[in-house]
């Protein structure tokens, strides 16, 4: 009996295929898994995703306050007047 590691169980199970999928021929040929995300560009996606949301923030904030202040003036000036 062998080592029972994911590699040994992958190349297994396209063993028992007749007709072998695309994902057990691009593995024999040494490419990359179909389908897959590195590390790098998982880190990268959500590091941009969470500047997006920081940027969207920071953008509300700034209409937010600029309508508070927009409606302190009107009634001030009601007030006033």
């Amino acid at each position: 009996m062998g080592v029972l590691d994911p590699e040994n169980v992958f190349e297994a199970v396209c063993a028992g295929f007749k007709n072998k999928p695309n994902v057990c021929k691009v593995h024999k040929l040494g490419g990359e898994h179909v389908g897959g995300v590195s590390g790098f560009r998982l880190i990268v996606i959500i590091s941009g995703l969470v500047m997006l949301n920081v940027v969207l923030i920071l953008c509300y904030r700034r209409y937010s306050k600029k309508e508070v202040n927009e409606q302190m003036q009107i009634h001030i000036n009601s007030a006033v007047s």
